[in-house]
């Protein structure tokens, strides 16, 4: 079953912060803000040497940009589904590689932004 789309979720400000209240309460800082191009979340990274990282800035400035900080932030405090909680800051940056590729892949047959991509039929 595909969940609706909020109608009420609106793009962060440039000063908000990227990680929760919960997931930085015993942390000396509140971490990385939306507007940031880079985000570093290695100190929100229990018992890991695993950088932290993520650089906006392999994509395209604009829509792409955007889109990828959106996602992310996203993910990071948004339940998906019934069963499954936001995701752990330690799994973003890999979640940011994956959209890097997949821009690059839909740019290579053509498609510029997310909304032309059509479903087909296996």
């Amino acid at each position: 079953m595909t969940l609706p789309l909020s109608k009420t979720a609106s793009t962060p400000a440039p000063d908000d912060y990227v990680l929760p209240n919960r997931l930085t309460r015993d942390h000396a800082c509140r971490g990385p803000r939306f507007g940031d191009d880079v985000w570093d979340l290695g100190e929100f990274f229990p018992r890991t040497a695993a950088s932290g990282r993520i650089d906006f800035l392999r994509f395209e400035a604009g829509l792409h940009r955007q889109t990828a900080k959106e996602f992310i932030y996203s993910r990071l405090r948004r339940r998906t589904g019934r069963t499954h909680g936001p995701m752990k800051p330690t799994s973003a940056p890999a979640q940011c590689t994956r959209l890097v590729s997949l821009f690059r892949d839909l740019r290579e047959v053509g498609i510029r932004r997310l909304q032309d991509v059509e479903g087909t039929a296996a």
